[in-house]
């Protein structure tokens, strides 16, 4: 039966079950694990606590069933790249959809960034700063996550080649998403600038941008204010 149909008590004692069965399954199942993707990445927004945490956990237990079963015949990069091809038609949903699958590409790509190829995590990054300009909170907030996430957990040569683009993209964002999410643009903003210096990230975003050139300016006096009293 489909998740649709599970009431919200029962679904954290079925997801908790399919990853028991995930975990038990030695054959490989691989259309059973990528069917159970799309009922986990909707119980991410469930109003059960312990179905959300299950949601995240099922999809990390699919990702490694794929693993255990591939070893053999598939070579990792194809693995990660089929599941996440998957994972990634959640984007051509409706915006809490969407929102939800940010959430979930967010979680699978921090527990297996290190074996996710150079052009896979091009591909998933792009897709998501594409996002950050939705003009829907939910859909950008979801993205703006996702964006903290690459920045804090991806090495730093890998990710100096994808500055560019999330300046881009935090410099488009709708003015009403700019406003609502001021405090998560400023930690990541903050992390950039410490990570890759405060000329690099000043010099990628345009002149005519006054409000950005303002916010980096003052985070500039602040971080030394802050080293000053340290």
């Amino acid at each position: 039966s489909s998740d649709l149909a599970a009431s919200p008590s029962s679904q954290a004692p079925r997801l908790r079950c399919i990853i028991s069965i995930l975990g038990q399954l030695e054959r490989a199942q691989e259309e059973f694990a990528l069917a159970v993707i799309p009922e986990a990445v909707l119980c991410i927004r469930a109003v059960n606590k312990k179905a959300r945490i299950a949601a995240f956990t099922l999809l990390v237990a699919v990702g490694e069933a794929l693993q255990r079963w591939g070893q053999e015949s598939q070579d990792t990069d194809q693995v990660i790249s089929r599941y996440m091809s998957c994972l990634l038609a959640g984007l051509a949903g409706n915006p809490g959809l969407i929102h939800c699958t940010v959430l979930a590409v967010s979680r699978i790509y921090f527990q297996f960034r290190d074996i996710f190829p150079e052009a896979l995590t091009e591909q998933v990054l792009s897709n998501i700063l594409l996002l950050l300009g939705a003009p829907t909170r939910e859909v950008a907030g979801a993205a703006l996550s996702f964006v903290k996430v690459f920045v804090t957990s991806t090495p730093l040569i890998l990710a100096s080649r994808f500055v560019p683009p999330i300046v881009s993209a935090l410099v488009n964002m709708p003015e009403d998403c700019k406003r609502h999410f001021r405090v998560k643009t400023k930690f990541l903003l903050e992390r950039l600038v410490r990570k890759f210096g405060w000329d690099f990230i000043s010099s990628l975003v345009p002149k005519h941008d006054v409000n950005m050139h303002k916010r980096l300016r003052n985070m500039r006096k602040e971080l030394a204010r802050r080293a000053r009293t340290v």
